[in-house]
């Protein structure tokens, strides 16, 4: 009995060391902070989108719950010498026609002005686009640019970053309403007496793509790029282009059509280009099918070539220790990529995500790994992309985890945390 004990006192020794060693060596990839967590109450909760740096090194981020009205907030971090932030909040959504529970990152024009869109509320109750002025007194005024229909006309319950082009106008998606009821692209342009004009300039049809998830970006001349979730033949998703025309008209230009196979499948993230002229981006489903009976999701590559574009998996997930992959990807200015994924599985247990990196190797491959894995209490189940400082730091949202975690659910709790990280 006494050598039965001992065996299973030192069995569980050795799994801790192991356990200990493995988290060590994933914590060592990189330094993580929190560096603010939200509050269970009298506070936002779940920030869901990711955030933008002003030309101060501050971040602006939005919550999609919490605030006095239960309808998400707008918030500020400030950097302070000793390396810690100051969060404070500019701005409570107050639901019904002006706006409520933004899940869209922000932007910013010259002026300081902030600019995002809420996934409900409105005069139609579809979503809205907001402008956030700030004045002297350091109060900020919201004013609604635009209400979303959700009808044939226009598009619905937008739920990305918008963009701004070459001309001066924002450029977004919404994944429902249009011609089609499936999604469009949107163009708000300012007008000369201070209003907006808000026009569709695609209307996705489920035959060739549909229900984009994610924002756009665009090239030096342009032309937009972006993804839909589902739809073409195989009903897995494409990438798209869109290109104006002398006239002003907008042309779609097939990128991609995904097969849910081995080249990836149903994306929740944009495209971004690398460093090398190539557009990268990620899906949730397709690559290892032995793994995942849909495909743990790949990163993607997309070369333009002669004959068309070109698509290559750079790295297929399998099942351990990532899977459910999602937000739009950011390099560093070594030219490493970064990415979140929902879910990760480690020791048999489903918790929490992790960011991780993927680095480009001399033969025209990719190494990955682990820059953090979550754990709950420092931040659960990243959802959004990362932004990059000039320092390669990497800043971030989770929308659980932090205050409260597992209070009520392990997996649903927790007001949500910023994050930071910086690569060794």
């Amino acid at each position: 009995m006494q050598s039965r004990r001992w065996i299973k006192t030192m069995g569980a020794v050795l799994l801790t060391f192991i356990i200990i060693t493995v988290l060590a060596g994933i914590a060592g990839a990189a330094k993580y902070k929190a560096i603010y967590k939200f509050k269970v109450q009298n506070d936002g909760r779940t920030p869901m989108a990711s955030m933008v740096f002003d030309t101060a090194g501050n971040l602006y981020g939005t919550t999609a719950n919490g605030g006095p009205n239960r309808t998400g907030n707008v918030f500020e971090l400030s950097p302070n010498p000793d390396g810690t932030w100051t969060e404070k909040v500019i701005y409570n959504f107050l639901g019904s026609k002006y706006g409520g529970h933004p899940s869209g990152g922000l932007v910013l024009d010259a002026a300081g002005n902030l600019y995002g869109t809420t996934l409900d509320g409105g005069k139609y109750k579809r979503g809205t686009v907001f402008q956030l002025v700030p004045s002297p007194d350091d109060t900020w005024t919201e004013s609604v640019l635009h209400s979303f229909k959700g009808n044939d006309k226009d598009g619905g319950d937008p739920a990305s970053r918008m963009l701004w082009g070459v001309d001066g106008s924002l450029y977004g998606t919404t994944p429902s309403g249009g011609a089609y009821s499936g999604g469009t692209v949107f163009q708000l342009t300012p007008d000369p007496d201070g209003s907006w004009s808000e026009s569709v300039i695609l209307d996705f049809d489920c035959a060739e793509g549909c229900s984009p998830r994610a924002g756009l970006t665009a090239d030096a001349t342009g032309n937009l790029y972006g993804t839909a979730f589902e739809g073409s033949p195989d009903n897995a998703g494409i990438v798209f282009e869109l290109s104006q025309d002398p006239g002003g008209t907008w042309t779609e230009n097939l990128v991609y059509r995904f097969t849910g196979r081995a080249d990836g499948g149903y994306p929740v993230s944009g495209v971004t280009f690398g460093p090398d002229g190539n557009l990268y981006g990620a899906t949730t489903g397709g690559g290892n099918l032995s793994q995942c009976r849909a495909g743990c999701g790949v990163v993607f590559r997309l070369k333009a070539t002669d004959a068309g574009w070109e698509e290559r998996a750079v790295h297929a997930f399998g099942g351990h220790p990532a899977t459910l992959i999602s937000g739009d990807l950011a390099f560093d200015p070594s030219g490493n990529l970064y990415g979140v994924t929902i879910y990760s599985i480690l020791h048999g247990g489903q918790c929490c995500g992790l960011v991780y990196k993927l680095a480009p190797q001399g033969d025209g491959t990719w190494k990955i790994d682990q820059a953090h894995f979550f754990h709950g209490p420092d931040g659960a189940f990243p959802h959004v992309g990362l932004v990059v400082d000039s320092a390669g730091r990497l800043y971030g949202t989770t929308p659980y985890g932090g205050h409260g975690y597992g209070t009520h659910n392990r997996f649903r709790s927790g007001a949500g945390v910023v994050f930071e990280i910086t690569p060794k």
